[in-house]
């Protein structure tokens, strides 16, 4: 696997972590999303010195730009290239995992935007959606899926609601639960 992947998987787990429990409207959970803030730790990720030369391989052709403007005017003596290789090894992960951090919160709020919409198409007026680690619905079993992985639970099984849920592609998922409208205007009329 490539660094480049690699730390993609953590930036999908950092944020994933850091959504989980959040609850609101899309355009709440839009602003989580924005605020949200990564802890990239270069020593933790690569705290061997031969992840320092993997990390440059597979890393500098396209964030050396970034990685430069990252070290600024230091300069190092011969003696002191080991230090040299790790901070440009360090700025290289950190200017990919800056970016790929970026990246993802935008397609995260797609998929939250895009959630909100099948939900309204769905019967829900006021989608209150919730992110988690895991599906909120347990073992109750959806009706149906459509070929998005969007998860449609429709018989009022959840407790007497309806929902839909969906795992976003940095493994989070959204779930939203609602009291379908025909069982509402039939319980009015009796």
């Amino acid at each position: 696997m490539s660094e480049r992947l690699d730390i993609l998987q953590h930036v999908k787990n950092e944020l994933a972590e850091s959504l989980s429990g959040k609850t609101g409207s899309a355009g709440d959970l839009r602003h989580e999303v924005e605020q949200a803030e990564h802890n990239f730790d270069f020593d933790s990720y690569a705290p061997y010195t031969c992840q320092e030369d993997e990390v440059i391989s597979d890393l500098e052709k396209e964030y050396w730009q970034d990685a430069e403007d990252f070290c600024g005017e230091q300069t190092y003596t011969a003696t002191k290239w080991e230090e040299a290789r790790r901070a440009y090894a360090g700025a290289l992960a950190y200017s990919a995992y800056s970016s790929l951090w970026e990246q993802t919160k935008q397609e995260l709020i797609e998929e939250i935007e895009q959630f909100e919409s099948d939900a309204l198409d769905f019967g829900c007026d006021d989608p209150v959606i919730t992110l988690s680690l895991s599906g909120l619905h347990g073992w109750a079993a959806h009706n149906r899926e459509d070929s998005d992985g969007l998860m449609f639970f429709e018989s009022c099984q959840l407790d007497g609601c309806n929902g839909l849920a969906k795992k976003t592609d940095c493994d989070l998922w959204l779930s939203v639960c609602f009291t379908p409208k025909a069982d509402t205007e039939n319980e009015a009329q009796s």
